[in-house]
């Protein structure tokens, strides 16, 4: 059925504003299909203005018509650009047509298109925003490089994500190696190949945590509140206990040894051999008087504050000291007996037979067995007996007892 339009107002607007136009056709009261308002041109050539074409699509030409038109068609209107369709408006929206992808242009580098059918915006050359129809997730690239992509899940995946600040985010360092930033230099990373955790500060590693649960770290390992306790290595690299400021056991690698220091001096030291060394006294726990030490460069073994055994290395002398004075001296040569000696029963001297000592309450003197020289304290009188026999007495008036015979001028 033919389409009919009312010559209006527009049209009348229309006809008047052509310009570098001879002659005009004339207006009908109304247009049907194949109907068309034309004018001819200065060179002779006639141009369709408006009108309705053979499908009843109405037609309004452009400048350089029919190059360059606007047709309703099929509740739909189509933009010819140089006789070629470039945009279509219906009611289910908008298309554009360009050369090489549907485009449409807000400026040169500012447009959207269709890659490879899937739809993406262009904001400046190589800075996109892309939408992947068959993996469902969009894309973020700069200079032509994928910075962020999420998927349907929601799942954000990029080459850092910044939080807050430039310095603080999550990154893939070389799209293998996890990395928590903190600040420029200052990073947790996590090698996926060596299953390890590294601390870094300053870009130097100050800690790592591998696989087995072994932690790594490469200053003091520092108790909690606490900055003079902790562990750490020496400067030749042997490990140290520190217990505060200058007090510390360490540990020898090169000779094997502990050492324990305090106020920043080596107290005591423990070899392999399991031989300990000290610079001052080894107290028996509970008692400070009892106690094995080094005096004036002498070793010294020392029983309450006075009393001590003392060897001297100079003269090369043993000192039995009570009371803070000597009381027994034994030297190379023999025994020196400043003052006198006190035995509990018996003494012995040079061998096992000659000895003194007290029987049944008689001090007596024994040079061989059963020869001995006692001395009766009640009876005040000494005793002379050979082979277990008294041969002869002496009293206290000086009278002599010989159990023989007495021979005066002869050689005993």
């Amino acid at each position: 059925m033919a389409q009919r339009l009312s010559t209006s107002a527009t049209f009348q607007a229309l006809e008047a504003r052509v310009t570098g136009l001879e002659q005009i056709s004339p207006l009908p009261s109304t247009l049907e299909n194949n109907s068309f308002l034309s004018a001819k041109k200065h060179d002779g050539t006639v141009t369709r203005i408006a009108g309705i074409t053979e499908d009843n699509d109405f037609y309004l030409g452009g400048r350089d018509a029919p190059l360059n038109s606007i047709i309703s068609s099929a509740n739909m209107f189509r933009f010819d650009i140089a006789g070629s369709s470039a945009c279509n408006i219906a009611a289910s929206g908008l298309t554009a047509n360009g050369l090489n992808a549907p485009t449409i242009s807000i400026d040169a580098n500012f447009y959207s298109t269709l890659v490879s059918s899937n739809p993406a915006i262009m904001f400046d050359s190589g800075d996109t925003l892309s939408f992947n129809r068959g993996t469902n997730s969009y894309s973020f690239a700069l200079s032509n490089s994928a910075q962020l992509s999420v998927n349907a899940a929601g799942t954000f995946v990029a080459n850092v994500l910044t939080i807050g600040d430039g310095n603080f985010g999550l990154s893939l360092n070389g799209g293998s190696q996890p990395l928590v930033l903190y600040d420029s230099g200052d990073y947790t990373s996590f090698v996926r190949s060596a299953n390890t955790y590294s601390w870094v500060i300053g870009n130097a590693t100050k800690a790592t945590l591998d696989g087995s649960g072994n932690f790594i770290a490469y200053g003091a390992l520092l108790a909690s509140g606490d900055a003079n306790f902790g562990l750490s290595f020496t400067l030749a690299n042997n490990p140290r206990v520190t217990f505060d400021a200058s007090d510390n056991l360490s540990f020898d690698r090169l000779s094997n040894s502990y050492t324990f220091n305090i106020a920043g001096t080596p107290k005591m030291q423990l070899d392999a051999a399991g031989s300990l060394s000290n610079t001052g006294f080894i107290f028996p726990s509970g008692d400070t008087n009892f106690l094995l030490g080094m005096v004036s460069g002498s070793p010294r073994i020392q029983f309450d504050a006075n009393d001590n055994l003392a060897f001297d290395r100079a003269a090369n002398i043993y000192s039995f000291n009570v009371g803070g004075a000597s009381r027994l001296d034994v030297n190379t040569t023999g025994v020196g007996v400043p003052g006198s000696i006190n035995a509990g029963n018996l003494i012995q001297i040079g061998d096992a037979g000659f000895f003194v000592q007290i029987i049944s309450g008689k001090p007596t003197i024994t040079f061989d067995s059963g020869d001995t020289i006692t001395y009766d304290r009640t009876a005040n009188k000494y005793y002379f007996a050979v082979a277990g026999v008294n041969v002869a007495s002496i009293d206290a008036s000086g009278n002599m007892r010989l159990k023989g015979s007495l021979t005066q001028s002869v050689t005993p």
